[in-house]
């Protein structure tokens, strides 16, 4: 597995946007910036994968974890944070883009600690895993 992710610096990819094409920044003109993917392609198409949750990263965690999904197409969809009892502590309800998703989990939004699970359903998908915040 290749993981690109802002945990330590912003994933963010950069283009030119000037008229002389030459390599320096003068001739660089303007800088933009874009998201940054990457794409897995077999006689030039791109192959669309399956569908996987990731274990949440890191985990157990004691302040904010990052939870990954890669989705074999866009979907409507919900991910959902519960206790051991069931009990729903977060949910996200969205339309999912194709390919890897994440999302930021942060210890003061789930006000818990201990096991909780973390599940991902849509009409295509369902999968669970679990997850650990330290105190």
């Amino acid at each position: 597995m290749m993981r690109i992710g802002s945990q330590r610096t912003k994933a963010e990819s950069y283009e030119g946007r000037g008229s002389s094409g030459r390599g320096s920044e003068q001739g660089l003109g303007k800088m933009g910036t874009g998201n940054l993917s990457i794409r897995f392609t077999k006689n030039g198409k791109e192959i669309s994968g399956t569908n996987t949750l990731y274990q949440n990263y890191p985990n157990p965690f004691d302040q904010r974890t990052v939870i990954g999904i890669n989705l074999a197409q866009s979907t409507q969809g919900v991910m959902k944070i519960t206790d051991v009892t069931g009990r729903v502590i977060k949910s996200i309800d969205r339309e999912w883009n194709k390919g890897y998703n994440e999302i930021w989990l942060d210890k003061r939004e789930v006000k818990a600690s201990g096991i909780l699970y973390y599940s991902f359903e849509s009409k295509e998908f369902k999968a669970v895993k679990k997850l650990v915040i330290l105190e």
